[in-house]
Order: structure tokens, then sequence, then C-alpha cells
């Protein structure tokens, strides 16, 4: 049920609760990224606790790629694991998913994405179908419904 609640503050962020819990843990991110804070009411903590499980089966669905950092967030299809498994890249750095595509384009810059990613992950950044006149999504991957979070 808790975990249910984040859902709700990730899904339905427009009710009043929603806000407020935004505005006083985590005003200038989202909830998987929410810290504790200072002078945390029960029923917040509670629901943080539950964090683990909604990251556990949500990834991202690509749309422009701009909210996405590759080799943090979850993004790949895979059931096994939505994370990039190839080492981060200390000379790039970090870069979001948007870098990894063709200006302008719905397609991947496959020479770039050869270049930095292990084969399992290449394979899987191919097939993705980016929509690059959408927002990014957070998905539940392994519901039936695929739910989404703008």
């Amino acid at each position: 049920m808790l975990a249910k609640q984040g859902w709700r503050k990730l899904h339905h962020g427009t009710d009043l609760i929603s806000r407020i819990f935004k505005a006083k843990y985590f005003p200038d991110g989202n909830f998987f990224n929410a810290t504790l804070g200072h002078n945390l009411s029960y029923t917040w903590r509670s629901i943080l606790s539950s964090r683990w499980l909604l990251q556990k089966g949500c990834r991202w669905r690509i749309g422009v790629g701009t909210q996405m950092h590759a080799w943090e967030d979850a993004w790949l299809p895979d059931v096994k694991d939505f994370h990039v498994q190839t080492e981060g890249n200390s000379v790039i750095g970090d870069i979001c998913v948007a870098d990894l595509m063709i200006f302008n384009s719905k397609e991947w810059d496959v020479e770039l994405v050869q270049e930095l990613f292990n084969e399992r992950d290449a394979s899987l950044i191919y097939k993705i179908l980016p929509a690059r006149d959408d927002e990014d999504l957070l998905i539940r991957h392994h519901s039936k419904k695929k739910t989404y979070i703008k």
C-alpha cells in the first residue's frame, strides 16, 4: 500500500497532498531522488521507505531523452535490469540519453552508442524507438496496463 501511495505521488502529482510533499521534501526533483530531509512526518517517512519497490519495477520510456542520465537511470527495456551495465566513461562524464541521438532526429547515433556501450547495452538501445516529439515518461514495466508518469 505504501508503494501505491508513492506511485500516486509520481503519477498524480497535482493533488493537494502531492504538491505539499513535493514542496516540502523534493522541490527541485522528483520522488525517486527525494531525501529524508528535516522534520519528517511519519506518513512521508513511511511512503519513502517503499521507494525501492517502485524503483525496482519502473523504467523510463524515451521521448526527447533530456530527463534521463544515460549511466544512472533505468531506461533500457530488459526485464532483468533496466540500467546500463557498461561502466560510465570518465572522459565523457554524465550525459543524458538525448546526447546519444542524432540532433533533430528519431535515430540513435550508432557510432557513438557502439563506442560507449557494451554489446548487451547497445543492442537494447537499438530496440528503443525514441518518440522525439513526446515527453520522457516513467512507466511500470511489469504492469499489463503500462501506466505512464509525466
